[in-house]
């Protein structure tokens, strides 16, 4: 099972991380991933992490691109402006309050949770690999931690030691948070996940960066971003902020809709699922 080292992680803490080690652990690592795979599907939402991606597998196998997401939503939009650039077959699965309605208790029973963070997250994943007829499925999960990803990052600037003691406590709740999220998706329809930004040399290196290459009062990732445009990622795609899966896709916005068409609060609404 990928990543299941972050079960019960063991990083030690250094601060002599290397860009150029970086770059090549990215490589390394999805090259471990795509080897012995003739096809793959690839959640895509057009940001840096899953173009990244996509750049970096379209010539080892026959990839296709899945995105869903409301209609005209950030990520609905953004995922058909970058798919073009990087000349990769895209899929867009456009969700409705309907679909939401019908699916969300499916998704809550597979992720045994009603947190509604995870499961607005958790919905346009589910969308995405229910539609896919690939059995192997890449995640571009897994920067948002180390890389300083958040706004509860860019709170903590100037104290940029904060961000970097930030940054490791993310890495060590990530099973629990994301990845476990992840695989159950992905079991719940049989297929198997991949997630090369949490293979663990690639984490422990971007742990040892500092936080001063990381993030900006103006941007986050930097670093990543950086790489991003050595291997040619387009520098318009790569310094392209994006919102959060359930932002983006509008799926937190049709949870709550559906808390108010059933005239209770959120927190009931999710109790009844």
């Amino acid at each position: 099972m990928d990543g299941e080292w972050a079960k019960q992680p063991s990083i030690p803490r250094r601060t002599n991380g290397s860009p150029a080690r970086l770059k090549q652990l990215l490589l390394d690592s999805v090259d471990r991933r795509s080897r012995g795979l003739s096809e793959a599907a690839l959640l895509f939402s057009g940001g840096v992490d899953s173009s990244l991606l996509a750049l970096l597998l379209k010539d080892k196998l026959a990839l296709k691109c899945y995105c869903a997401a409301a209609k005209d939503s950030h990520d609905w939009n953004l995922s058909a402006k970058s798919a073009p650039l990087l000349g990769v077959e895209l899929k867009r699965i456009d969700f409705t309050i309907g679909d939401v309605r019908e699916e969300l208790p499916k998704v809550a029973a597979a992720l045994n949770s009603t947190n509604v963070m995870k499961l607005g997250v958790a919905l346009p994943l589910w969308f995405c690999v229910k539609e896919a007829s690939e059995n192997a499925v890449f995640f571009g999960m897994g920067t948002e931690e180390p890389f300083a990803g958040y706004q509860r990052h860019r709170k903590l600037l100037p104290d940029y030691r904060a961000i970097d003691d930030e940054c490791f406590r993310g890495v060590m709740g990530a099973w629990d948070r994301d990845i476990s999220r992840d695989i159950a998706v992905c079991t719940a329809w049989g297929k198997e996940a991949l997630f090369p930004y949490i293979d663990q040399a690639f984490v422990e290196e971007a742990l040892a960066i500092p936080a001063e290459q990381k993030i900006s009062a103006e941007n986050n990732k930097l670093v990543l971003r950086e790489i991003a445009v050595e291997l040619g990622l387009p520098r318009e795609i790569a310094a392209t902020p994006k919102k959060a899966a359930q932002y983006g896709s509008r799926s937190d916005k049709f949870i709550r809709m559906l808390a108010k068409e059933k005239g209770v609060s959120l927190d009931e609404f999710l109790k009844l699922l």
